[in-house]
């Protein structure tokens, strides 16, 4: 499991949501229907996500406990 704090936009290219789409094809062998890669779909929003700080853990038990916790500089 994972928390990730950071800044989102929604993404709105179409050029680069057809390349995502063709890149989730190959690795997943699961196409995506081009009216789920359109921007003006209200029902496929696609974002992307600058990560300020990401905690993560494999259990429920495991909260409370040392929890990694990574770090990112934000880019110039």
């Amino acid at each position: 499991m994972a928390i990730v704090d950071g800044s989102a936009i929604r993404l709105n290219d179409r050029a680069l949501l057809a390349r995502f789409g063709e890149a989730y094809a190959t690795k997943y062998d699961w196409p995506v229907r081009p009216d789920d890669l359109d921007p003006e779909n209200p029902d496929a929003a696609y974002y992307a996500v600058q990560p300020r700080i990401v905690l993560g853990w494999l259990t429920a038990t495991e909260i409370g406990e040392t929890i990694p916790r990574w770090s990112f500089a934000r880019p110039d």
